[in-house]
């Protein structure tokens, strides 16, 4: 196998790992968004809590 085959085949291979990357990336994306909704959604309920607390 000289250089040129060697080349190809891992470009190939390569080609074959770029939608699977993607997936990867594009749920850890969405991991991300989910965590920094729900730190977010955290945030305001204890913030809204401890505005209720005071007057009681």
């Amino acid at each position: 196998m000289d250089l040129v085959h060697l080349s190809d085949a891992l470009l190939n291979h390569l080609t074959d790992l770029v939608p699977y990357l993607q997936f990867v990336a594009a749920t850890g994306g969405a991991v991300a968004v989910v965590r920094r909704a729900t730190r977010a959604g955290r945030r305001y309920l204890r913030d809204r809590r401890s505005r209720t607390d005071v007057g009681n």
